[in-house]
């Protein structure tokens, strides 16, 4: 007999830049993507489309769904075998993953530190906060996450919902100075609010602002970075992309 070629036994947490494959739906089918790390987002799924198992080959077939992030799970994943990726077009380093590899290192160290926290692995979320710590005590949302994995045993889960109110300070900060044209620090609003904002759609909305104004000016370099940044988050509804994609669409004329 063919051995089988996947192994559910992976946490998504120990997937990052590995594509993964989902358990079989009712029909057959075998959800696949690639997993990584956004440094200010957090762990990330970009999938790639659906394939069935057959004879032991992948047949593959591509599908439009947006990028989702990753929370807390028991959810088992298993790691696509390299020798698979012919089957399903692969490459084992998708060229787009360069983007999100270009922050700062104590920005990631950073990221995985809140994200082992929100893992409740609390010991590991302390090994990267204190390599933060001692390269920059005063980090933005620093002290939280050090609070939170020293307090380990008193916590079941990560609770945002208290620094949510500066989501929408900093959206009325950036729309602000914006109004004032001081579009600098509008954007340096938006980097600062990337670490203690929980609300994706909020941090979309500052990159929106920043992005129109540079479509107002038609600087296509700046308004291009910032398509990006609105791009980064996943929305619950998608009015912010299809008005980004319109400023798009007049540059392309």
């Amino acid at each position: 007999m063919a051995q089988y070629p996947l192994k559910f036994d992976k946490r998504l947490l120990d997937c990052e830049n590995k594509w993964i494959a989902y358990p079989a739906d009712s029909d057959g089918f075998y959800r696949f993507g690639f997993v990584y790390l956004d440094n200010f987002a957090g762990l990330t799924f970009k999938p790639m489309g659906l394939f069935k198992l057959e004879n032991d080959s992948f047949k593959g077939k591509k599908i439009n769904e947006q990028i989702a992030r990753i929370y807390p799970s028991k959810d088992l994943v298993a790691i696509i075998p390299a020798d698979k990726f012919d089957e399903l077009d692969l490459v084992e380093t998708p060229k787009w993953l360069s983007f999100f590899k270009n922050e700062a290192y104590i920005d990631r160290l950073f990221r995985l530190g809140y994200i082992h926290n929100q893992w409740e692995e609390y010991k590991k979320a302390i090994n990267y906060l204190d390599k933060v710590y001692a390269r920059d005590d005063r980090y933005p949302g620093l002290h939280t996450q050090i609070a939170i994995a020293e307090k380990r045993n008193g916590f079941t889960h990560l609770k945002a919902g208290y620094i949510r109110g500066y989501c929408d300070a900093d959206k009325e900060m950036v729309s602000n100075l914006i109004s004032a044209r001081k579009i600098k620090q509008a954007e340096n609003t938006y980097y600062t609010s990337l670490f203690d904002c929980p609300d994706e759609l909020k941090k979309a909305e500052m990159a929106y602002i920043i992005a129109f104004q540079y479509y107002k000016t038609k600087d296509i370099e700046k308004f291009k970075k910032w398509d990006q940044e609105v791009n980064r988050w996943v929305l619950p509804f998608p009015d912010l992309y299809e008005k980004v994609n319109q400023m798009r669409l007049v540059f392309s004329n």
